[in-house]
């Protein structure tokens, strides 16, 4: 599977199980573009898929490549709000990707980290590492 495919099956699962599970909370993407504001006193998300190393892992006829990565959300809730917010979010996102393996995509443990206060918003990190492999 490549870069494209990857991405666009991550995408679309974090699409489709945020939507129904965190409906009032905004999702941005990276390079979005500088006309894309977050909202002034909630809640909000921003999705970032990070490409890493790739590898050879077997040899013959068909030779197996192995692409992995990390889905990196970035979760923002207004400061002095407590944490408790941030940390279901968080575990939203353990939900939607942990352990999963989806159209060749293997998704491995995430982890919660605090970033801390940045003006107005508290920030935690939630980090998914992946791997895809390709056949051809």
């Amino acid at each position: 599977m490549g870069y494209a495919a990857t991405e666009s099956t991550i995408r679309s699962r974090f699409a489709t199980l945020w939507s129904s599970a965190r409906p009032t909370v905004q999702v941005f993407h990276d390079n979005a573009g500088d006309d894309v504001q977050p909202p002034q006193n909630s809640a909000w998300v921003r999705l970032t898929i990070l490409p890493g190393a790739s590898q050879q892992v077997e040899m013959g006829r068909l030779r197996r490549w192995r692409r992995v990565g990390v889905v990196a959300v970035q979760i923002f809730v207004p400061a002095a709000s407590g944490t408790g917010l941030a940390t279901e979010l968080g575990d939203t996102v353990i939900q939607i990707f942990e352990g999963l393996t989806l159209s060749g995509v293997i998704f491995r443990a995430t982890s919660l980290n605090r970033v801390g206060l940045d003006g107005a918003w508290l920030q935690y990190n939630a980090n998914t590492p992946f791997q895809a492999d390709e056949l051809r």
